[in-house]
């Protein structure tokens, strides 16, 4: 039998007044969005639907690609490499800094997802492309695959590097389809800990990669994602982008700046967001991952008589500093369930309102497994 045990907590949430500051004025404003991290919540938002060419940003999603496969088991860093002729880029001619790879050389799958996540490096995007597809063709498909997944639905890739052909547009995106991905690329501790450097040794210490990210290192809390730039068909800048996240007070907001005339712009645009939306809006933890509820539920036929159910997930509520919310957290469980349980088995929700409006609804879950009695059960 369901029912609703009703109203367990109702939360007024009140803040210190603080109006969030106006955004200067600017005679040219690049394309850019401002989100929340952990909720995907738009703070703030400029030309962020109109889809361009992204340049060397696709090395994002290669970069998510390669961590998620390694995490998944189906691929491994520490497999060696020999970089193909498909990722040498022609002339051989390092340009703002640019890693050129040695052709035929193995190098560890590792290094090359550092250079790629430290350097903004063309080539060992292309050399992890063939790993991750066989090709770099193939591995766009993916990449498109992926971006659908995310929800990027005015993203489409046609390679990893914005340098390798400058005859034909490698990527065609917006800042909010780019905020998505650097959104998923932001749960990855690993990458995270590679684009928080502003330098890293590689070959051996032979070669020193820079990071293009001139605010990585310089402003405290920024620890990525990415600084490139789209190039006319001579290979000469035509605009710049910046994908940027920061930390403050627990809460990680990202900025994404497309098409700013010169990189001095984009991380002008991208600080100042970052800045307006640390001043103007908070995080409020409501709900904690694996929070045991003192909601006792009775088990029938089981090795206990009864368990305290824990939340599948956590969740935050993002809200402008001052602004008030009264959030009503309302439980739906089982007066019983039968044995046998496993771990982490659904077993209700719990849903947050907030004047009537569902916020959102969060599994609650079986602690752990709970046998049929008489039978042994699994260990807790």
């Amino acid at each position: 039998m369901w029912w609703w045990r009703g109203v367990v907590s109702s939360l007024l949430l009140a803040g210190v007044a603080l109006a969030a500051p106006i955004p200067s004025a600017k005679k040219f404003i690049p394309a850019n969005v401002l989100i929340e991290a952990s909720t995907g919540q738009v703070l703030r938002a400029s030309q962020a639907d109109v889809s361009r060419p992204v340049g060397s940003l696709p090395q994002l999603m290669v970069l998510l690609l390669a961590i998620e496969q390694e995490e998944l088991g189906t691929l491994k860093l520490d497999v060696p490499v020999i970089v193909g002729p498909a990722a040498i880029r022609e002339p051989r001619e390092a340009k703002d800094g640019q890693l050129l790879l040695r052709a035929d050389r193995a190098y560890a799958l590792r290094e090359l997802v550092k250079a790629v996540a430290v350097g903004g490096s063309d080539e060992a995007a292309l050399a992890i492309c063939e790993v991750i597809a066989g090709s770099v063709a193939m591995c766009a498909d993916q990449m498109n695959a992926r971006a659908e997944r995310l929800g990027m639905t005015s993203t489409h890739f046609s390679s990893a590097s914005g340098a390798k052909n400058t005859e034909t547009m490698s990527a065609l995106s917006n800042p909010q389809d780019i905020a998505r991905l650097a959104q998923a690329l932001v749960g990855h501790q690993t990458l995270i800990e590679w684009t928080s450097l502003s330098g890293a040794p590689f070959d051996s210490g032979t070669t020193l990669l820079r990071n293009p990210n001139r605010l990585v290192g310089s402003v405290p809390g920024i620890d990525g994602l990415h600084a490139g730039a789209t190039r006319d068909p001579l290979g000469h800048p035509a605009s710049h982008h910046l994908v940027a996240t920061e930390t403050r007070g627990g809460m990680r907001l990202i900025a994404v700046v497309l098409d700013a005339p010169d990189p001095i712009s984009r991380y002008a645009v991208a600080k100042e967001m970052l800045d307006w939306g640390f001043a103007g809006y908070e995080r409020v933890e409501i709900v904690r991952e694996g929070e045991r509820l003192n909601m006792p539920v009775q088990i029938s036929g089981g090795t206990v008589d009864s368990i305290q159910p824990i939340t599948a997930k956590g969740w935050s509520l993002i809200r402008p500093r001052g602004e008030e919310r009264h959030v009503e957290l309302h439980y739906q469980v089982p007066s019983e369930v039968v044995a046998p349980l496993e771990r982490h088995q659904v077993i209700g929700e719990v849903v947050l309102e907030d004047g009537g409006e569902v916020l959102a609804v969060l599994p609650l879950l079986s602690p752990f497994n709970v046998g049929v009695s008489g039978i042994l059960s699994a260990a807790r």
